[in-house]
């Protein structure tokens, strides 16, 4: 048998997500995701992504429906590139997470692609210095 979860289960564990990632910043890089989120990254940092656009506020989410929650309505998760190359994979992590082996930093990884991926980008390819915004970024737990 299958260990299932209630809608208002996830939904109770996607606010403790939305809890500990309340200004959180979504660093973008060229490459794969590690193979583990305790792993640090290593492909080469293109942007982080802030409210806005700003480059220093921390990002919210909206209040989770079910079993999913993302960006809220009317606001703008964006970014200047900082080096060029194509985006591959994200990871979501805390202002104070320093990008070491750690098995209690709070991160969610994740792919990046056009029309598919666990964030989609109108263009993955990030030059220096231009701008850009997440045009999908929600997380579902099932």
């Amino acid at each position: 048998m299958a260990v299932r979860y209630s809608t208002g289960q996830l939904s109770s564990l996607l606010a403790k997500i939305k809890l500990d990632q309340t200004l959180a910043f979504v660093d973008i890089y060229a490459g794969a995701q590690p193979s583990s989120s305790d792993n640090p990254q290593t492909g080469t940092l293109l942007a982080t992504v802030t409210l806005e656009s700003d480059g220093v506020t921390g990002l919210t989410f909206d209040d989770p429906v079910g079993a999913m929650m993302g960006i809220p309505a009317g606001v703008n998760w964006g970014f200047t590139g900082l080096a060029a190359g194509t985006a591959g994979s994200f990871r979501l992590r805390t202002a104070i997470d320093t990008n070491v082996q750690s098995e209690t930093e709070l991160r969610i990884d994740g792919s990046i692609g056009t029309s598919s991926g666990d964030m989609i980008l109108s263009n993955v390819q990030i030059a220096v210095g231009a701008p850009g915004s997440i045009d999908a970024f929600n997380i579902t737990l099932s």
